[in-house]
């Protein structure tokens, strides 16, 4: 939870984020592949969970603040989150 984890291709994720079974059809899968049947190289996941919030609370990391130490990141999105709490943040994050 709350960890920026690397994904290099789609049949990685489908190996750390499905066990190596077919994946369900969510928002994150959907994105996931589209990304990589774009051309997408590498990309990084944050799971905030069930119930979770992209924008993050507290004083640890989470959500979309855990991105804030990664360089390479050139596109923030953030599939099946669509309240406008999230839209801020991810706002925010990329405006900083």
């Amino acid at each position: 939870m709350n960890q920026a984890i690397a994904v290099n291709s789609w049949t990685e994720f489908v190996t750390l984020y499905c066990g190596g079974a077919a994946p369900k059809s969510t928002p994150l899968s959907l994105g996931v592949y589209g990304y990589f049947l774009n051309g997408g190289s590498r990309c990084f996941i944050v799971n905030v969970g069930a119930g979770g919030t992209v924008a993050g609370t507290g004083k640890t990391r989470s959500g979309v603040a855990v991105l804030e130490t990664i360089d390479e990141i050139t596109m923030v999105a953030c599939p099946g989150a669509s309240d406008a709490v999230s839209f801020e943040a991810v706002l925010s994050h990329c405006e900083n």
